[in-house]
């Protein structure tokens, strides 16, 4: 890619902004067309998201169900039954650790993003999915490989 002889994409933008690649958009070695996700990065607030482009409601629920991955990351869970007050302390105990100056510190010398989400935001982004249309959800379905 680097030598222009293909063009590609990247799956996050932390992966881009990180490693080897730290400097490409500054270098204008890339050109960044689009977001995919369920909001727009904070540091990317006049890159079109690619759910701004859906012509019907139909097509922008699709296209959630598809990029809602890459707006849970890497959660943790909990099984079920868990008593809300542990569920509580878990969540502000990972708030906490996400902005310990330590952990932010370590972070930044490995030259990861850190743009983490509240449990609150997960769950409410699960909910909506478990709320999507059958017929979404078969569409969605006829665009991602079998699994």
């Amino acid at each position: 890619m680097e030598r222009g002889e293909v063009q590609g994409k990247i799956w996050t933008w932390g992966s881009l902004k990180s490693g080897n690649t730290a400097g490409w958009v500054e270098e204008k070695k890339v050109a960044l067309l689009a977001q995919f996700g369920l909001q727009k990065a904070r540091d990317l607030p006049d890159l079109p998201l690619a759910l701004d482009f859906a012509k019907t409601p139909e097509d922008r629920q699709v296209m959630e169900l598809i990029f809602a991955p890459l707006a849970l990351g890497y959660p943790s869970f909990m099984g079920p039954g868990v008593p809300p007050d542990r569920v509580e302390i878990m969540r502000r105990a990972f708030d906490r650790t996400m902005r310990d100056p330590e952990f932010v510190d370590l972070m930044k010398q490995q030259s990861l993003v850190l743009d983490p989400a509240t449990g609150e935001d997960l769950q409410a982004i699960v909910q909506r999915l478990y709320q999507m249309p059958r017929a979404v959800i078969e569409r969605a379905r006829t665009y991602l490989p079998p699994s």
